[in-house]
């Protein structure tokens, strides 16, 4: 009898460690889509913003309000 619980909780803990691992990836991978979509989308508008090195400012907008007076 004990053999058979501790082989269930065993199994148990592996979907548990499965489940847990797929739901990170997933969510990970929605936020990168997320983001990815973002950005598509402000360069199809014109309005990105880029740094001095050519990458995205992401943060242009959001320091840009913060400053107004």
């Amino acid at each position: 009898m004990a053999d058979n619980l501790a082989t269930t909780a065993f199994k148990g803990l592996v979907l548990l460690f499965i489940t847990s691992v797929l739901i990170f990836i997933c969510f990970f991978g929605l936020l990168r889509l997320e983001r990815y979509e973002a950005n598509n989308e402000l360069q199809r508008r014109g309005a990105s913003r880029y740094t001095p090195d050519g990458e995205l400012n992401l943060w242009y907008f959001f320091v840009r309000v913060s400053r107004v007076e």
